[in-house]
């Protein structure tokens, strides 16, 4: 089975989640770690250790983080070179698509290498701008 961690810069992976939440429910194998303004990467670092040993051994976690280059994504990938033989993928620029796509991914028990290329096709696919279209329509219907 699937683990996800969202792995942020302040309170924003409390706020994925509740937003999640408000979709699934209550939502099992999901955690949080938050960067606060008087941690150290080091302190970070131990925290995600902590939670990362506590997972069993034969699940697969992705780690969905908000910055390519943060405290949080980097020492996410310093601590999975650390741990192998866990199977941990990293991935950065989280957002509410993704994690839904990523919690999705794991009510299915989608394998973390099928999941992982979801949650980066939905990522890409969630984000465009709206063009507004000459319409036919004169019910006064809004159709979107």
């Amino acid at each position: 089975m699937l683990e996800i961690i969202i792995a942020t810069h302040g309170p924003l992976a409390k706020g994925l989640l509740q937003t999640a939440e408000m979709f699934f429910g209550d939502i099992k194998g999901v955690s949080t770690l938050s960067l606060q303004p008087e941690d150290s990467p080091e302190d970070f670092q131990i925290r995600l250790k902590e939670l990362l040993l506590k997972i069993d051994e034969e699940k697969e976690i992705v780690i969905l983080t908000d910055l390519k280059g943060g405290t949080p994504y980097n020492q996410s990938v310093l601590t999975k070179s650390n741990l192998k033989p866990k199977k941990i993928e990293v991935l950065s620029g989280v957002n509410v698509t993704m994690l839904m796509d990523g919690i999705n991914q794991q009510m299915l028990g989608i394998s973390i290498n099928k999941a992982v290329e979801s949650i980066l096709k939905e990522a890409k696919d969630g984000i465009f701008v709206f063009e507004e279209q000459a319409s036919t329509n004169t019910d006064g219907d809004d159709d979107f």
